[in-house]
């Protein structure tokens, strides 16, 4: 799943997920990650808040995300080279 952020926007992503298998699933487990916004600078700390509504039978053991740099580089103004 992906989702464009904007810098200064707050990120939150959520996934719903019945647990179990076919005639044994044992309810709903549904994870909301937040961070307090899209954009970061290198070397800042990222603070991820994590909200796990567990109404299965089944133990989280972990949680695990990954982040993704994306960067974009935009010019305004500059020379045109002509191609020959």
């Amino acid at each position: 799943m992906f989702i464009v952020i904007t810098e200064q926007q707050p990120c939150q992503i959520s996934e719903d997920r019945n647990v179990g298998y076919l005639c044994c699933v044992s309810g709903p487990l549904s994870v909301t990650v937040y961070t307090d916004r899209g954009g970061y600078c290198p070397g800042e700390s990222i603070g991820v808040s994590v909200v796990i509504n567990n109404h299965s039978n089944s133990d989280v053991l972990g949680l695990e995300f990954h982040l993704i740099q994306i960067t974009v580089y935009i010019a305004s103004k500059g020379k045109q080279l002509n191609s020959m």
